[in-house]
């Protein structure tokens, strides 16, 4: 499928106008990320909880451990992990989070694939939109992190 859209000249010159552009863009996604943030720091609690439980459940069936990754056996045979770096990234950015410091999220691409680990295995997320934002646009903001990495402020 291809579609002609109409091109639109921004009046004033253009270089400024991007400039403005990306500070909206990048002030947008920090109210995004703020909007959210209560919601994120559940999930990641959640999250981090699970990880723990896990992990103490499965003390005797660890077949791997080396300080940083660790590897248990559980009952049907799968194997299941837990990853040191991972979940210490969790609460570095949960701490972030909950002193607003929302640009350094943006900044740190471990911390938002923690985030959308995090969305993604909780069961008890309720996805609702926000009187400004929808959660989707929370969503499509945490995949352009994960997929073009950090977003810097311009």
């Amino acid at each position: 499928m291809s579609l002609r859209l109409p091109f639109k000249e921004v009046k004033g010159g253009s270089d400024f106008d991007i400039d403005a552009h990306k500070v909206r863009s990048f002030a947008r996604a920090l109210d995004v990320l703020g909007t959210y943030s209560v919601v994120i720091i559940q999930s990641l609690d959640r999250r981090m909880t699970a990880c723990c439980r896990n992990l103490l459940n499965h003390l005797n069936d660890i077949i791997f451990n080396d300080g940083c990754h660790i590897s248990y056996q559980r009952k049907d045979g799968s194997i299941g992990t837990f990853n040191v770096p991972s979940f210490q990234a969790m609460e570095d950015c949960k701490e972030a989070l909950l002193t607003s410091n929302f640009k350094a999220v943006l900044k740190n691409v471990v911390w938002v694939d923690q985030i959308i680990k995090a969305l993604l295995n909780d069961r008890e997320l309720l996805r609702d939109d926000s009187d400004t934002f929808k959660f989707s646009e929370l969503v499509s903001l945490l995949c352009e992190v994960h997929a073009m990495g950090p977003r810097q402020e311009n």
